[in-house]
């Protein structure tokens, strides 16, 4: 698998942070993790499509009031809200 991990199918945010594996300095492609609430299985994911030494940016689905939308989103580095971590696939 070369470097690789498989992380199967699931619709869990957390699952998903739970079984990747994890980095301390994403790049591009990697996933970013959050959690939502206290439900161990909430949680939210985005792939990042960018980054610099002050920002992240990713492409996330299901954001915003219905009907959510894909978009892109810039995240200062120092301060990401909820953020579990990044994971590489």
């Amino acid at each position: 698998m070369s470097g690789k991990t498989e992380i199967g199918y699931t619709l869990s945010a957390r699952e998903i942070y739970r079984r990747g594996k994890k980095v301390k300095e994403p790049k591009v492609g990697d996933i970013i993790c959050f959690k939502r609430g206290k439900n161990p299985r909430s949680g939210h994911v985005g792939i990042i499509v960018r980054v610099t030494d002050s920002t992240i940016e990713t492409v996330e689905g299901n954001t915003g009031k219905f009907p959510s939308y894909v978009k892109k989103i810039k995240y200062n580095r120092k301060n990401i809200k909820n953020l579990l971590g990044f994971v590489r696939v």
